[in-house]
Parts: structure tokens; sequence; C-alpha cells
């Protein structure tokens, strides 16, 4: 299990950045810009999708929000599920 790793009472932290039908979304080439440099990957899935997969690796949602002004970051934090 992905959770196994945590130590006890640990929370799993994710911050993904959600893509609006802006014209020209900043964070989103910023983000790009940064993987490109850092050799990272960058993966769009929607918050459903992310929560679903949350869910299914034994975690559950204990927070879930939206954050900045725009709403373009994502918060979600988890612990393993009892």
């Amino acid at each position: 299990m992905a959770h196994a790793v945590l130590r006890s009472g640990g929370r799993f932290v994710i911050r993904t950045m959600m893509i609006k039908d802006k014209r020209f979304p900043w964070l989103m080439w910023i983000e790009n810009l940064h993987l490109l440099i850092t050799g990272g990957k960058a993966f769009y899935r929607s918050i459903d999708e992310i929560r679903r997969m949350v869910k299914t690796a034994g975690f559950v949602i204990a927070e879930d929000k939206p954050s900045g002004t725009g709403g373009e970051l994502h918060w979600i934090v988890a612990d393993v599920q009892k």
C-alpha cells in the first residue's frame, strides 16, 4: 500500500493545478517551465479523478479545497483509512 511509508498519524498532502478556461493560464505555463527544467512530467487530471485515486489508495480525505484568487490550485489533505 502507498500509505505504508507514512509514520503513524502522518498525512498525505497534494497540491494540484486545475486547468481553467482562461485564454492564457500563467500558472500553467510557469509550472510547465519548472517541470521542463527539473525533468518532471505533468499529468492533468480532474479533481474528481484525483479524489478517486486518493481514496482507492486507502486514504480518507480530511481537507479538500481550492486556493488562490482564481482557484487554479487545489489542496487535498488525506489520512490513512482506518
